[in-house]
């Protein structure tokens, strides 16, 4: 069980690195997202297709939740900016 969730981490970490690295956005909701995604898809890759599929879905969710929870006041804050951004 350790195996698997140290193995989801490095995954993790990795693609969030090389994330960070290419786009040049340290802190990014988006990084994290795509890196979650990329994690499911890799680490249920040689189960077949329609298992990596459902490994990318589940990474896709853990890490949207993750990230929308994590950055709520960020998010709110941004939202409110396109608004006020918007009606001028």
């Amino acid at each position: 069980m350790s195996d698997k969730f140290g193995t989801v981490a490095v995954y993790y970490s990795i693609f969030g690195i090389i994330l960070e690295k290419t786009r040049g956005q340290k802190d990014g909701i988006y990084n994290n997202i795509i890196a979650g995604t990329s994690t499911g898809l890799l680490y249920r890759s040689t189960s077949g297709l329609r298992s990596c599929g459902i490994g990318g879905l589940l990474g896709f969710s853990f890490t949207t939740i993750y990230s929308f929870i994590s950055s709520r006041t960020k998010i709110i804050e941004d939202i409110r900016e396109t608004i006020i951004d918007f009606k001028n």
